[in-house]
């Protein structure tokens, strides 16, 4: 057996210049290819909107280091082993690829939980070779672990890795692969990405395949997204069938009842907001058709941090985002799909916590794993009646 090793694409694959290349013949010897589509960039912050930041911002808040946008590349490899739950592609020397498993790092930062994953008596993890799995000759993979349960992930990070692959006209070769526990919500979101193109079930913890395309965005694009997103709002959109309104011009996203990160006085808020002509919606209540409809309609949204804002992407452009954000929770990635979509972002920032717990896997702490805090309401509604004046 070999010994499990993540190994970025880049030290383990041969870039290659175009479509045609990326798709040629394999060599016996060659692991695989990487094509860049759109290059890496920093901006510089010059075309930011200046945020107009209400509480006690945080130092981050200081945009005079600009932002960067990751590069969009694609990767092709022969020979695999893939566990479609947890992102995760290996090849037969025991090489996971970097950006296949980056978010499943979190929960397994060993390896071990990877169920192409077996312990040696050394305690050393290793690849499994005779793991039980179909297999199947090609497939493009897009699901990255963190889209399984968190929904923002799941657009940014997966969806735009299968967007990337049906712009490059590959999903009638490598079909589309995607595991079988996927819920509604993520079904819905394929197809609206994707339309009627067939899309595979993997119903198997892994599956060998012989020849695998997969994209640098799933190893959490959110963080510094590119134009990427705009083409996939827009495709989502275009592809979302018109309704009847439900909601009006000023959306509230509630998080009322999640106990990750939770606003104490958040009943309150909603009442204020609703006083004010606010809707207030709970978007995991909700088809994913009909918040789509009704972020695209809206000209002002509120909300706690969380995965919600991820709906940003359907906004149309100068839409006022007022994000609230306990001080100890950086999060800039609502921040960055903002800048990159001409939104108007305005966050308010108020302290935190007065609980917080943290966890341990596999013997590495994460922070973050829950906390509670009070909004301050006078503070936080006199700045959101700056933008209501307006």
């Amino acid at each position: 057996m070999s010994e499990l090793k993540v190994l970025p694409e880049e030290q383990t694959l041969t870039r290659v210049a175009d479509r045609d290349a990326f798709l040629a013949a394999f060599n016996e010897d060659e692991v695989g290819r990487s094509l860049v589509l759109q290059a890496p960039e920093k901006m510089d912050g010059s075309n930011f909107h200046d945020a107009i930041a209400g509480g006690t911002p945080p130092a981050w808040i200081d945009r005079s280091g600009g932002r960067l946008r990751y590069a969009t590349t694609l990767y092709r490899a022969k020979s695999v082993v893939f566990a479609p739950e947890f992102g995760a592609i290996a090849n037969r020397s025991g090489a996971v690829f970097r950006c296949s498993v980056d978010e499943a790092l979190y929960i397994s930062p060993t390896l071990a939980k990877l169920p192409f994953a077996s312990l040696g008596v050394d305690g050393v993890v290793e690849l499994d070779t005779a793991a039980p799995g179909p297999g199947i000759p090609r497939g493009c993979a897009f699901m990255a672990w963190g889209g399984n349960s968190n929904y923002g992930h799941f657009l940014i990070d997966c969806l735009t890795t299968l967007l990337v692959e049906k712009e490059l006209g590959l999903l009638s070769e490598y079909p589309a692969m995607m595991p079988s526990h996927l819920s509604q919500w993520h079904r819905d979101l394929i197809r609206l990405t994707v339309g009627d193109v067939p899309v595979v079930v993997i119903d198997s913890p892994i599956v060998y395949v012989d020849d695998i395309v997969f994209g640098n965005p799933m190893a959490h694009f959110l963080h510094a997204p590119n134009a990427l997103i705009k083409r996939l709002g827009t495709t989502i959109v275009n592809n979302c069938p018109s309704k009847s309104p439900l909601f009006g011009c000023r959306i509230y996203l509630s998080r009322r009842g999640n106990p990750k990160r939770e606003m104490l006085n958040e009943a309150d808020i909603e009442a204020a907001l609703l006083a004010r002509g606010f809707d207030i919606v709970h978007p995991e209540s909700l088809p994913v058709e009909d918040q789509i409809l009704a972020i695209s309609q809206a000209e002002i949204i509120v909300g706690a941090a969380g995965a919600a804002f991820a709906n940003c992407l359907f906004a149309s452009p100068k839409t006022v985002v007022v994000e609230i954000q306990p001080i100890n929770f950086t999060g800039i990635w609502v921040r960055n799909i903002c800048d990159e979509l001409d939104l108007i972002w305005s966050p308010f920032f108020c302290q935190s916590p007065i609980d917080e717990r943290q966890l341990i896997i596999e013997g590495v702490p994460r922070h973050g794993g829950g906390f509670s805090y009070v909004l301050p309401p006078e503070d936080f509604l006199a700045h959101l009646d700056s933008f209501l004046k307006g």
